[in-house]
């Protein structure tokens, strides 16, 4: 976990716990048989509280794993057959001891590696009738980077264009971050944002156009793929998301600061993979987001996106 996340985990941990062991007490109350079906319902509206507080401090392996847990619990209300019931009431079970134990690791320093969660995901997916997910899907939630190392920062077919020079892309980038920045404010403060948006969209358009380096037009067309999502309300810009936006406007210093020849020995890994997660769970198929989807491998974490 980076510095300011690991901040906003502690800041809301002491909620978070309360939450999640109230819902842990409504599940155990209906196995014990001393409450009826509403409490598995109770149950999922701490649990949808919970995710809702791990999304916004970018936790997102336990945040999955918080949805999955929700959704099976509102699966389970309408359950007849007492096999299947049984079966996901013994899941749900040590989902509750492993989220607040995995959130425990996460205030102790460890990593968000939602791949550790990949057993009992599948086994809550399971309970639904949803398709298994895979280790690429989750390699999009590991901080390590490792997804963009395996495939490259050059994966996506970025549109034909004569990239820029290097001197040109530096007058590029002193010239186009006040508009960056006074864009960035006003989308985060806006209640009407669509101006701000467009105006941050066509300064990520102009950095890649500009860009001599690959990776560095990857980054600003990933971001300029994220922002589209946004303009077309495929996703909710959320405190995190916006956060997320604004760790761009640090790269684009850093590029003016130390040129792209730097960049490109030490690209964001994980401003890119976050890139990525949050373009593959948007609810768009528009032509840009869905040849990133494809480049990447990203269908199966847009299916998961699709069943919620």
């Amino acid at each position: 976990m980076n510095e300011l996340a690991a901040q906003s985990l502690d800041f809301v941990n002491r909620e978070l716990a309360s939450t999640l062991d109230a819902a842990r007490r409504e599940l155990e109350s209906f196995v014990d048989g001393q409450a009826g079906r509403e409490a598995l319902t109770r149950a999922a509206e701490l649990l949808h509280l919970a995710s809702g507080a791990l999304k916004i401090v970018d936790v997102q392996g336990a945040a999955l794993l918080a949805e999955e847990m929700e959704h099976s619990c509102r699966v389970l209300v309408a359950q007849k057959d007492q096999a299947r019931l049984d079966e996901g009431l013994e899941a749900l079970t040590r989902a509750m001891v492993q989220l607040p134990a995995y959130v425990e690791r996460l205030m102790s320093g460890g990593r968000d590696i939602a791949l550790v969660l990949l057993p009992l995901l599948n086994d809550l997916r399971r309970v639904r009738g949803k398709p298994m997910l895979t280790e690429g899907t989750l390699m999009l939630l590991n901080s390590t980077g490792q997804l963009v190392e395996r495939t490259g920062m050059h994966a996506v077919s970025v549109p034909d264009q004569a990239p820029g020079s290097r001197d040109g892309f530096h007058r590029a980038a002193v010239r186009l971050r006040p508009a960056f920045q006074a864009a960035l404010l006003g989308w985060i403060r806006d209640d009407q944002p669509s101006r701000p948006l467009a105006e941050l969209l066509r300064v990520a358009a102009a950095l890649e156009a500009a860009a001599s380096v690959d990776s560095v037009r990857q980054l600003w067309h990933l971001l300029g793929a994220l922002l589209l999502a946004f303009q077309q309300e495929a996703l909710q810009p959320t405190v995190a998301l916006k956060r997320l936006v604004g760790q761009a406007d640090r790269q684009l210093k850093r590029l003016i600061d130390t040129g792209e020849t730097l960049f490109a020995s030490t690209p964001p890994v994980d401003l890119v993979n976050n890139l990525l997660y949050y373009i593959a769970r948007a609810d768009s198929r528009d032509s840009r987001i869905e040849a990133i989807r494809e480049a990447y491998g990203l269908e199966d974490l847009a299916d998961a996106r699709s069943e919620e």
